[in-house]
């Protein structure tokens, strides 16, 4: 399946490029790798949004597509616009992904579950037990660190801190 309608695959150079430029701030609803209808009705607390969107929306995943010239798994442009970008994190789980966001007050990187805390993004330590793949999830992990440390105005939310 390819990226969904409005997205489309890009290399890290672009979105970079893009993260310099000002520009506007949107959002949609959509699901990571693996995560379909099916898989998502299993997931604790999904059952009522899966209700309320009333089959009005159509669940869709990222077309991620790997680039060898490129350090991350993969990148869509979600509005062709450099406005939020969806980045492929494999390995804490399969379908992992975080999201830079340009906003008003400037690029706000969401981490999601590459790095649960302050601590693990200080010391570039991984999620610990429950993580898939530990050893790929700390390569994305130094990935999206590097990506910071070469744009430090970038904001840092980490997946369950502030």
């Amino acid at each position: 399946m390819g990226p969904p309608a409005g997205g489309k695959p890009v290399s890290s150079a672009e979105m970079e490029r893009m993260l310099e430029q000002p520009g506007k701030v949107g959002l949609n609803w959509l699901v990571r790798k693996g995560m379909g209808i099916e898989k998502m009705k299993l997931q604790k607390g999904t059952a009522s949004i899966l209700q309320d969107m009333g089959g009005k929306q159509r669940l869709q995943e990222w077309g991620f597509r790997g680039d060898a010239q490129d350090p991350f798994e993969g990148i869509v442009d979600i509005f062709e616009d450099g406005s939020m970008f969806a980045i492929s994190v494999p390995g804490h789980t399969p379908g992992s992904v975080a999201y830079l966001v340009r906003t008003t007050q400037g690029p706000v990187l969401l981490t999601g579950d590459t790095s649960h805390t302050r601590w693990g993004w200080e010391h570039a330590v991984e999620p610990g037990d429950f993580t898939r793949d530990n050893a790929r999830n700390l390569r994305n992990l130094q990935r999206l660190k590097a990506l910071v440390a070469r744009h430090p105005q970038v904001v840092v939310r980490l997946g369950h801190q502030p």
